[in-house]
Protein backbone atom coordinates (compact mmCIF):
# COMPACT_ATOMS: atom_id res chain seq x y z
CA UNK A 1 0.00 0.00 0.00
CA UNK A 2 2.81 2.43 0.89
CA UNK A 3 4.51 1.84 -2.47
CA UNK A 4 1.30 2.69 -4.34
CA UNK A 5 0.90 5.87 -2.27
CA UNK A 6 4.55 6.82 -2.83
CA UNK A 7 4.15 6.27 -6.58
CA UNK A 8 1.03 8.48 -6.60
CA UNK A 9 2.86 11.24 -4.74
CA UNK A 10 5.84 11.05 -7.11
CA UNK A 11 3.49 11.15 -10.12
CA UNK A 12 1.81 14.25 -8.71
CA UNK A 13 5.16 15.94 -8.02
CA UNK A 14 6.30 15.04 -11.54
CA UNK A 15 3.20 16.80 -12.94
CA UNK A 16 4.19 20.11 -11.31
CA UNK A 17 5.93 22.27 -13.96
CA UNK A 18 8.52 23.45 -11.42
CA UNK A 19 9.57 19.83 -10.76
CA UNK A 20 9.09 18.38 -14.25
CA UNK A 21 12.80 18.30 -15.14
CA UNK A 22 13.91 16.73 -11.85
CA UNK A 23 15.18 13.16 -11.72
CA UNK A 24 13.25 10.48 -9.87
CA UNK A 25 15.99 10.57 -7.22
CA UNK A 26 15.44 14.29 -6.60
CA UNK A 27 11.66 13.89 -6.57
CA UNK A 28 12.05 11.09 -4.02
CA UNK A 29 14.23 13.40 -1.90
CA UNK A 30 11.51 16.08 -1.95
CA UNK A 31 8.92 13.47 -1.00
CA UNK A 32 11.09 12.13 1.83
CA UNK A 33 11.67 15.60 3.28
CA UNK A 34 8.13 16.91 2.95
CA UNK A 35 5.32 16.79 5.48
CA UNK A 36 1.92 15.59 4.34
CA UNK A 37 -0.88 17.83 5.56
CA UNK A 38 -4.50 16.76 5.21
CA UNK A 39 -7.15 19.36 5.78
CA UNK A 40 -10.89 19.16 6.23
CA UNK A 41 -13.15 21.05 3.86
CA UNK A 42 -13.29 24.70 4.87
CA UNK A 43 -10.05 24.58 6.86
CA UNK A 44 -7.90 27.71 6.75
CA UNK A 45 -4.36 27.15 5.47
CA UNK A 46 -3.13 30.68 6.03
CA UNK A 47 -4.47 34.12 6.77
CA UNK A 48 -3.33 37.31 5.14
CA UNK A 49 -0.46 38.71 7.20
CA UNK A 50 0.63 35.36 8.67
CA UNK A 51 4.40 34.80 8.55
CA UNK A 52 5.49 32.51 5.69
CA UNK A 53 5.83 28.90 6.75
CA UNK A 54 5.98 26.64 3.74
CA UNK A 55 5.72 25.62 0.15
CA UNK A 56 2.70 23.52 -0.76
CA UNK A 57 1.65 21.13 -3.53
CA UNK A 58 -2.06 20.33 -3.82
CA UNK A 59 -2.15 16.52 -4.05
CA UNK A 60 -5.92 16.13 -4.28
CA UNK A 61 -8.96 18.32 -3.97
CA UNK A 62 -8.69 22.06 -4.29
CA UNK A 63 -8.03 25.16 -2.25
CA UNK A 64 -9.72 28.52 -2.67
CA UNK A 65 -7.76 31.71 -2.02
CA UNK A 66 -9.20 35.05 -1.05
CA UNK A 67 -7.65 38.39 -0.18
CA UNK A 68 -8.94 40.77 2.47
CA UNK A 69 -9.86 44.14 0.96
CA UNK A 70 -11.26 46.48 3.58
CA UNK A 71 -13.93 44.49 5.38
CA UNK A 72 -14.48 41.96 2.56
CA UNK A 73 -12.82 38.73 1.45
CA UNK A 74 -12.38 38.94 -2.32
CA UNK A 75 -11.97 35.73 -4.34
CA UNK A 76 -8.53 35.41 -5.97
CA UNK A 77 -8.14 31.88 -7.34
CA UNK A 78 -8.99 28.21 -6.91
CA UNK A 79 -6.00 25.85 -7.06
CA UNK A 80 -6.46 22.15 -7.82
CA UNK A 81 -4.39 18.99 -7.97
CA UNK A 82 -0.81 19.61 -9.07
CA UNK A 83 -0.94 23.31 -8.20
CA UNK A 84 1.75 24.84 -6.04
CA UNK A 85 1.67 27.80 -3.70
CA UNK A 86 3.77 29.39 -1.00
CA UNK A 87 3.20 32.09 1.54
CA UNK A 88 5.28 35.15 0.78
Amino acid sequence: MREAKDARVLDCLRSVPLFRQLSDEKLAWIHDHADEVRLDAGAVIARQGDPPDGFYVVMEGETEWTRRVGQEDVFVVTLGEGSIFAEL
